[in-house]
């Protein structure tokens, strides 16, 4: 893996979360000279750092956005059934529940620090061809 800030990263995640993260970031890792060249552009060791981090990043975003979806979605059905509650791994999730709003809050205090961070567009990308691009046009 690279530097340290990707570590450090990945340090400060529960352990399951961490692990799933950090094999994706090997992953991105192992293939960073393939992406980078994919790009038509030259590859340096900090370019490739600067993609796994944001790739990584970018996961733990893709997947606490799905698993709120998810959630959210689940909870507008039962609203439609006249279903107030339901359990998930081990919680209980209402609209109004505490967790449903931890969790949202959660995802809304994310996309802002990856705004104030500038990186959230970046993230946002389609493709890492186009995260490499973006890294470069900013240098």
């Amino acid at each position: 893996m690279p530097k340290n800030y990707t570590q450090d990263f990945l340090n400060s995640l529960p352990f399951s979360l961490r692990e799933e993260i950090n094999g994706y970031g090997q992953s991105i890792y192992a293939v960073a000279n393939d992406i980078i060249k994919e790009a038509g552009v030259r590859f340096t060791d900090e370019l490739r750092d600067q993609l796994v981090f944001l790739a990584c990043v970018r996961k733990l975003w893709a997947k606490s956005k799905t698993q709120f979806w998810i959630l959210d979605n689940s909870l507008s059905l039962c609203r439609q059934n006249n279903i107030s509650h339901i359990k998930m791994g081990g919680h209980l999730y209402g609209c109004d529940s505490e967790e449903y709003n931890e969790i949202r809050t959660f995802l809304r205090h994310f996309e802002e620090l990856l705004r104030n961070l500038e990186i959230y567009e970046i993230i946002e990308l389609y493709s890492l061809q186009e995260i490499v691009l973006f890294l470069v046009g900013r240098d």
